[in-house]
């Protein structure tokens, strides 16, 4: 599921790419402007949320340029189930590069 995603949006949205071993219930994703974003994804049918998970922050080694840039607050959760079709995975990886 988020390898379907993944690939095809803005580089931006995307954290955590030095985890090498990924288990998806939701799918992290960093904006500008989470609110916002959010609810453009729920007039669009997507039930993204922030505060959906107790992800914390570790300090990376010291050869991951800007690795400190993360912030926490402008994460949001897309939702990557394995129930989750094809079409509206498309839909949402269309709506996030539109973003």
């Amino acid at each position: 599921m988020a390898n379907d995603i993944l690939p095809h949006i803005p580089n931006d949205y995307k954290i955590g790419t030095l985890n090498t071993k990924h288990t998806y219930w939701v799918l992290p994703v960093e904006s500008n402007d989470p609110l916002r974003l959010i609810s453009y994804l729920h007039s669009n049918g997507f039930d993204a949320s922030q505060k959906a998970s107790s992800l914390v922050k570790y300090s990376a080694p010291s050869t991951v340029a800007n690795a400190e840039d993360l912030m926490l607050d402008n994460l949001v959760y897309l939702p990557a189930y394995p129930a989750m079709s094809k079409q509206d995975r498309n839909k949402l990886t269309k709506l996030l590069s539109e973003f």
